[in-house]
């Protein structure tokens, strides 16, 4: 119960980063095609972006039971932004089936930072 409650928190504001960062930069972050609208871009986005996330928190609960540690806070840190930087890259380069283009891997990286510093508080908040 409590990983569909973190994916529910997690994709809304993964959607909500998505949308200030087309908002605040819309010449780096382009969200919507010509046959995808900007709210379906910023869902699709979202979503995939939570999934990516979900499943990295079940790796990474596995990884820990399998080493018997729990791991530092800052390699939890360092293996998230990797992982939402690398998601954030490979979305845009789907553009044409998720709708979410970036100008380019520095945007990645960018948005990979923010979303890694407040998903960090919710997943603390929520308990992980």
């Amino acid at each position: 119960m409590i990983l569909i409650l973190k994916f529910l928190m997690l994709g809304v504001i993964n959607g909500l980063i998505v949308w200030l960062s087309n908002l605040i930069f819309p010449a780096r972050v382009v969200l919507g095609t010509g046959t995808i609208s900007l709210l379906r871009a910023i869902i699709q986005s979202a979503v995939v972006l939570a999934l990516v996330n979900i499943l990295g928190i079940i790796v990474l609960r596995q990884y820990e039971k399998g080493k018997n540690r729990k791991l530092e806070d800052i390699e939890r840190g360092v293996i998230y932004f990797l992982l939402n930087t690398v998601a954030v890259w490979v979305i845009a380069r789907l553009a044409v089936w998720v709708g979410m283009g970036i100008s380019s891997w520095l945007v990645a990286v960018a948005i990979g930072a923010v979303l890694t510093a407040i998903e960090s508080v919710v997943i603390v908040r929520l308990g992980d």
